[in-house]
C-alpha cells in the first residue's frame, strides 16, 4: 500500500447499498474505489467516484469463476482491500475467506456460523432466547403436532415472517387463529421457511454497528419514520 492512496474493490456493485458505500468512501480522498458487479447497467457504474467498473456474468453459486474474476481484477487494478456490502456477498466472502485473503486484505466480517445465526430469524430467535436476550416468543412453521401445540399457546395478533429477508418484505400480521390457519393451509409447501412471533406494538428502532473481534468501533441508532 502506498502512502498516498488505498485501492478498494467493492465486489457486489449490484447490491442496493453499494452506491451509498461508494459515496461514503468518497469523503476519504486517499481511498480509490473500484467496482465489480453482475449487473452491467447499475447506477454505481456511472458515479464520478467509481475509479473503474467491471462486469461479470457469474452467480454467487459459481464460486470458482467468481473467485477467478475477483483475482483478475485485483491483479489488474492493484487492489489492496476487498469490500463486500450486502448479506449474500458477506456470506460468500466469509465462506471463501482463506482463498480471498491470499490475494488481498478483507474488511472485518463475521465467521460463517455467526453470520448465519444473525441472518436467519429462526436461528437468531433461538440464540436470543438461550442467552436471555428479550425477544418475542418465536416458533418455526414446521407442520406436526408440536407445531400445533406451540401455535395454540401463542397470543394474537401474531406476525409471520420469512426466516431470511429484510426491509419487512413478506411479513404479514394475523389477528386470529382462523385467518392464520387459512393462510398456512394455502401456503403449506413453504411453511418451514417462516417463523411466527407475537406482535409487539410500538415503533421500529434500527441500530447499525461496525465491530471487530466483539468490540464496537462505531454505531448509529435511528428511528424509522414510515
Amino acid at each position: 500500500m502506498s502512502n498516498s492512496s488505498l485501492s478498494v474493490l467493492i465486489i457486489d456493485g449490484e447490491s442496493e447499498q453499494a452506491l451509498k458505500v461508494l459515496r461514503c468512501l468518497a469523503h476519504a480522498p486517499s481511498v480509490k474505489v473500484h467496482v465489480l458487479s453482475n449487473v452491467s447497467r447499475t447506477r454505481i457504474r456511472y458515479s464520478r467516484h467509481c475509479a473503474s467498473f467491471h462486469y461479470h456474468n457469474f452467480t454467487y453459486d459459481d464460486e470458482e469463476h467468481y473467485l477467478e474474476e475477483i483475482s483478475r481484477i485485483v491483479r489488474q487494478e492493484n487492489i489492496e482491500v476487498l469490500l463486500p456490502v450486502n448479506d449474500y456477498c458477506v456470506q460468500f466472502t466469509s465462506k471463501n475467506r482463506t482463498a480471498l485473503e491470499k490475494i488481498a486484505k478483507i474488511t472485518p466480517i463475521p465467521d460463517l456460523d455467526t453470520f448465519e445465526t444473525a441472518n436467519d430469524k429462526w436461528l437468531l430467535g433461538n440464540f436470543m432466547q438461550k442467552n436471555g436476550i428479550p425477544t418475542p416468543k418465536t416458533i418455526l412453521c414446521k407442520p406436526g403436532e408440536d407445531f400445533k401445540q406451540q401455535l395454540s399457546e401463542m397470543t394474537f395478533p401474531v406476525l409471520i415472517k420469512p426466516t431470511k429477508g429484510r426491509t419487512g418484505k413478506g411479513i404479514q400480521q394475523f389477528d386470529d387463529s382462523h385467518s392464520l390457519e387459512t393462510f398456512l393451509s394455502i401456503n403449506h409447501e413453504d411453511q418451514s421457511k417462516h417463523i411466527i412471533q407475537n406482535a409487539v406494538q410500538g415503533y421500529e428502532i434500527d441500530c447499525s454497528v461496525l465491530c471487530e473481534d466483539g468490540q464496537i468501533l462505531a454505531h448509529t441508532i435511528q428511528k424509522t419514520v414510515i
